[in-house]
């Protein structure tokens, strides 16, 4: 399970630890995530940067960390079966612009089942109780099991149609010219590197001198 496979990420103490560790204390701060909304962005400008004139950076109809809904989560996990891994990042793009067009998206990201979850929380809670005390921070909120079995649904999967709705606007969001054009200089880079790897610092030259990006940028007008 995917849980399993991350759930040192979400030793948060451990982590920080070792950012405190390389850059000292007085420039390592914790902040508690429910403290920060209802935007991240505002209290990162006032509390970290300390830029108190946060009106300077708004910008009208921006969504900040989007999510993609549920449905669409579900088919990049079928689709990444079939997917090269250099070619996902480029189709995280694709579906970004798909889950805008997708009719009713699932707000469904209920991954674990509440007793799951309680289970996950309670192995980390000693490393949650030493982040606490090591950077001063307030109490967590406590995660009521009972209230969480009251209101759980479970995803009932991505249905025939949903996931027909998706193939449609997926196939043509990647007929557009632009991301055609970036699709094979992704393959194109690919199978270089695996035909003639002599080549390899000719490509690594292309993408840190800004010549791949600046040829991406040129395709995205046809997009």
């Amino acid at each position: 399970m995917f849980a399993g496979i991350v759930e040192d990420m979400l030793d948060y103490h451990r982590c920080l630890s070792m950012w405190r560790k390389v850059f000292g204390d007085s420039n390592t701060e914790v902040r508690v995530y429910e403290t920060a909304l209802p935007n991240l962005v505002h209290d990162f400008l006032r509390y970290v940067l300390h830029l108190h004139e946060c009106s300077l950076f708004a910008k009208a109809g921006l969504r900040v960390n989007k999510r993609l809904g549920r449905d669409l989560i579900e088919y990049i996990r079928l689709l990444n079966s079939n997917i090269p891994c250099s070619e996902r990042t480029f189709d995280e793009k694709i579906c970004t612009l798909v889950d805008d067009r997708i009719a009713n998206p699932s707000g469904n990201h209920e991954y674990l089942s509440p007793d799951e979850r309680a289970a996950l929380l309670s192995r980390l809670e000693p490393s949650m109780e030493r982040l606490r005390t090591d950077f001063a921070l307030p109490a967590f909120p406590r995660f009521s099991l009972e209230a969480a079995r009251a209101s759980w649904q479970p995803y009932p999967g991505l249905s025939l149609e949903k996931r027909r709705e998706i193939e449609f606007h997926y196939n043509a969001v990647q007929r557009q010219i632009g991301f055609r054009l970036e699709r094979l200089l992704i393959r194109a880079a690919s199978l270089t590197r695996r035909r003639l790897p002599f080549l390899s610092w000719l490509l690594d030259f292309a993408r840190g001198s800004g010549i791949r990006r600046l040829v991406l940028e040129a395709t995205s007008r046809f997009q």
